[in-house]
């Protein structure tokens, strides 16, 4: 191999963290969605409704802090959305790293689901026909829902997000959002185009995602719904370290 190819080689292994992966600048993003609650067990439409977490939901939330034990004292900063269920989970997750705030940023916060809201799919199905009901599960970008926020609304709020977290200095970034704002918000993180992603990542209650950033403020993922934390014992959450 002559001196230029691998000149050109080591230059290449040098920008890579992992085979595949970009080298960070040290930045790593955590986006958790909050706590279970009620109407997440009965299945209903929640959006912008302040539905509290369930005690089920804070026990979730509890572990989740446990699991972030490992950053120890390094710097950590921890963003909400303004609604109950996620400022609930943000202040058990802080509460296990001894923080003493949070920030909220209101463009975390989830769709509004309009005339939906506290509806279960049968019941929108039985009001607005299983027609209607099914092109918004397979394509919301061409759907809008009586009363309800605009999916190029959500789009262009999670835009906003991810501008500001990928302009970021924090080492350590913990998201804490809901599943239909949090899917759409790894769209433009990833420099994606806009697409129909609503329901077609699983995102679990109290899941952690993460996310390198490198020097020229691209992201890369590093692991998706992760739910260890919740599937352990107690006393081995904190054992547990995530990328």
């Amino acid at each position: 191999m002559s001196d230029l190819k691998l000149n050109g080689l080591n230059s290449l292994v040098g920008t890579l963290e992992a085979p595949g992966v970009l080298k960070s600048d040290g930045r790593r993003v955590y986006f958790v969605r909050h706590g279970v609650t009620e109407w997440n067990r009965e299945f209903r439409y929640q959006g912008v409704s302040n539905i509290p977490l369930s005690e089920e939901g804070e026990v979730q939330a509890t572990l989740t802090g446990l699991r972030f034990a490992f950053l120890g004292d390094k710097n950590v900063k921890i963003v909400t959305s303004p609604l109950l269920r996620a400022i609930t989970t943000a202040k058990l997750i802080e509460e296990k790293l001894s923080k003493t705030d949070f920030e909220v940023w209101e463009d975390l916060k989830e769709i509004d689901f309009g005339e939906w809201e506290g509806l279960t799919g049968a019941e929108i199905v039985k009001k607005y026909g299983y027609e209607f009901f099914n092109k918004w599960m397979n394509a919301q970008l061409d759907v809008e829902v009586p009363g309800g926020e605009k999916c190029d609304s959500v789009f262009n709020r999670a835009r906003k997000v991810a501008d500001k977290i990928l302009n970021s200095s924090e080492k350590n970034l913990i998201v804490v959002g809901h599943g239909a704002l949090l899917r759409t918000l790894f769209v433009p993180m990833l420099n994606q185009p806009k697409s129909n992603v609503f329901w077609k990542m699983r995102l679990d209650n109290c899941s952690v995602s993460g996310m390198s950033i490198t020097e020229n403020k691209k992201a890369t993922i590093l692991f998706y719904n992760d739910i260890m934390h919740l599937k352990v014992k107690d006393n081995v959450v904190s054992k547990l370290t995530l990328l």
